[in-house]
């Protein structure tokens, strides 16, 4: 049988450079621009010259194709993280792209098939919470885009409907609400090592 590939075409190079963070120390991770948006907006402002519209315009339809990257799956949906790192959703896996070279950083085998309401990038930091199940079984798992390492699991920690998530800036981590033990419960993980820190039932 004939394996049917899928390919992410790069158009423009990307001059977007990975921001890495503690997250003891989250700041300018978010609201910072790349320079495609600000030349945009620079070429849009009210006063500019259509002149510099074209210049613009004539600037981008001059780059050539950056890369392409192909995928035995097709490409359900893809974002741009605030770190900079391209990330695709496919019927395989999750996979982070180095958006300058299109080469694969990471991948994750079982955080398959997702949508996009189970992306949720989280503020002022590198880090995004793939949140899947219902109301009475809803799990989440944080993972760190610039590295793709798994901060936490909160099925691998014993919670069951994980309903609430505060990132906690001041002491480095992320408290959790939910169940354990069928007991409503708070669990605070530590961002850097992913360590249960302590749990209130």
């Amino acid at each position: 049988m004939k394996t049917k590939n899928y390919s992410l075409i790069a158009v423009l190079c990307l001059a977007i450079t990975p921001t890495f963070a503690q997250f003891g120390k989250l700041k300018g991770l978010v609201g910072k621009k790349d320079k495609a948006e600000t030349t945009t907006e620079t070429a849009t402002q009210p006063g500019s010259t259509t002149d510099d519209a074209a210049t613009s315009l004539s600037h981008i339809k001059s780059r050539s194709m950056a890369w392409t990257a192909d995928f035995d799956r097709s490409i359900d949906w893809f974002k741009l993280s605030a770190t900079g790192k391209l990330i695709i959703a496919t019927g395989d896996g999750l996979y982070g792209i180095e958006p300058a070279t299109g080469k694969i950083a990471w991948k994750h085998d079982f955080l398959k098939n997702l949508s996009q309401e189970n992306y949720h990038a989280i503020a002022n930091s590198p880090f995004i919470a793939i949140v899947t199940g219902g109301m009475l079984n809803m799990q989440q798992v944080i993972l760190d885009v610039s590295t793709g390492k798994i901060i936490a699991d909160t099925k691998q920690l014993g919670m069951k409907m994980v309903s609430k998530r505060f990132t906690v800036p001041s002491l480095g981590g992320i408290l959790f609400s939910g169940y354990v033990d069928n007991m409503p419960s708070l669990v605070f993980i530590d961002a850097a090592s992913g360590e249960k820190k302590w749990v209130l039932s």
